[in-house]
């Protein structure tokens, strides 16, 4: 795949294309993605003006960043490059109510014309105190980076938030709606966002080995279904639940009706919660551990003629293992060589909840 990739010095004047370089770059949701990159390049290839602040960019895609980590290797004589993507930049920042006052910040009306003015307002820190309280008001950074679609979305929101980051509030308000954040840099060097439907590729189409794509599948049967639920008390005194998975619930033993529903081929882990409340916070406790301790199948794909946005659904079957899942796009990770006359770039795309 060919891409170029625009760089800047740290005043966002436009130095020319990325060359000689590597680039490993991430990007997707709050809670799966580092949404980070690193631009590798020889001491002797590097132009000094990409450097701390400068922004690198391919226009009309979310792919690029703003550098703020350079490290450099005299032995190795090589320049690694760091720093953040867009998602990273909403996700530094955390939403605030309006007034000390407030209970929430409050997301009502069109999907885009919420966002629009939560990026150009002002925040206001205030402490409180023993009842005495302070305040200042600053104006968000974000607007110097970012600029909102003015088009209508169609999308209707009314979402409340607080003291989460904004990157997840935008994701999970707009995900309730059945919408997703799409993110461009445009030949300005800003991002454009902009709110759009979630397609889901699942209902036309379902990617499988026949494609002949590359489909890296994980299953692994050796995971824990049986959890001891330890509680308050000592020796026989001591207070017991055991906790099965079968299937895809989570039973108490008491809640079975049919010994023969355990698994015959125990894995078993403890839980020790001595200081709980009740024998219902113990079970319900022992649940959430043994809940905590499985390993997901997992499907990653790699796509040559489709181009699903974050947030986007697709459906996938490997054949081998027998997984098969309709999951949302959450997180790409791109890798590119760059050099004079030749450029490689390679797109990987994981599902995930």
């Amino acid at each position: 795949m060919m891409m170029e990739f625009i760089y800047t010095d740290p005043n966002g004047i436009e130095q020319g294309p990325l060359l000689n370089c590597s680039l490993d770059l991430e990007i997707g949701t709050y809670d799966k993605a580092k949404n980070d990159f690193e631009i590798t390049v020889s001491t002797d290839s590097w132009d000094r003006k990409l450097t701390y602040d400068s922004k690198f960019y391919c226009v009309g895609t979310e792919f690029g960043g703003i550098v703020k980590s350079i490290e450099i290797d005299t032995e190795a004589e090589e320049v690694k490059i760091g720093g953040i993507c867009p998602r990273k930049l909403l996700a530094n920042d955390i939403i605030q109510p309006k007034k000390r006052t407030d209970e929430y910040y409050e997301f009502i009306g069109e999907a885009n014309e919420c966002i629009r003015e939560y990026i150009n307002s002002s925040t206001d820190f205030f402490n409180y105190i023993e009842n005495k309280s302070k305040s200042v008001s600053l104006k968000k950074k974000l607007a110097d980076f970012f600029v909102v679609s003015q088009e209508d979305s169609g999308i209707t929101i009314n979402y409340q938030a607080r003291y989460y980051n904004t990157l997840q509030a935008f994701e999970t308000m707009l995900n309730d709606a059945n919408a997703k954040l799409k993110l461009i840099w445009n030949k300005d060097g800003h991002i454009e966002l902009s709110v759009e439907p979630i397609i889901n590729y699942s209902e036309k189409l379902q990617f499988d080995n026949d494609y002949n794509l590359q489909i890296i599948a994980k299953k692994d049967i050796n995971q824990c279904n049986h959890c001891i639920g330890l509680g308050k008390g000592d020796l026989q005194e001591r207070q017991v639940v055991h906790v099965f998975k079968i299937n895809d619930q989570y039973l108490e033993l008491s809640e079975i009706d049919d010994d023969s529903m355990i698994p015959s081929e125990l894995n078993t882990m403890t839980y020790d919660y001595s200081n709980v409340e009740s024998i219902q916070e113990l079970i319900d406790g022992t649940k959430t551990k043994l809940k905590e301790a499985q390993t997901d199948n997992s499907l990653e794909i790699t796509f040559d003629n489709l181009s699903p946005e974050i947030g986007d659904i697709v459906g996938a079957k490997e054949y081998i293992t027998g997984i098969s899942m309709q999951k949302p796009i959450v997180q790409k990770i791109v890798k590119c060589t760059f050099e004079k006359d030749y450029t490689d770039c390679d797109i990987d795309y994981k599902v995930g909840d």
